[in-house]
């Protein structure tokens, strides 16, 4: 289980079969059910909507596939283990904010 993910970590972890979510998200998940990303909650899964993910998101280095419950202090790694992915987009960096107080940086 990892957490402190930026978005291509999260989505590589969400094409292999887990579900992810941003760490402040205590009520919902996304699942990726090829070809569609599913919005979950307890009362069960949609197809995710432009509303559900926005550009936040994609700069977030927040996503888990912990439990909501996880303590995250316990969580190996706590910090990024490998390098940014870039889309294949661009061959320039994406700005992302610092991982969370306390934790390392990679």
């Amino acid at each position: 289980m990892s957490w402190s993910l930026d978005w291509f970590a999260a989505e590589k972890l969400a094409r292999s079969g887990a579900q992810i979510r941003r760490v402040s998200w205590t009520d919902h998940w996304l699942v990726f059910q090829s070809p569609l990303w599913m919005y979950t909650t307890a009362a069960g899964s949609r197809v995710a909507a432009t509303t559900d993910f926005g550009g936040d998101e994609f700069n977030a280095r927040d996503w888990t596939d912990q439990p909501y419950g996880a303590d995250v202090c316990g969580a190996t790694p706590g910090y990024n283990t490998t390098p940014i992915t870039y889309g294949s987009w661009t061959t320039a960096p994406i700005f992302t904010p610092p991982p969370p107080p306390g934790f390392p940086s990679s």
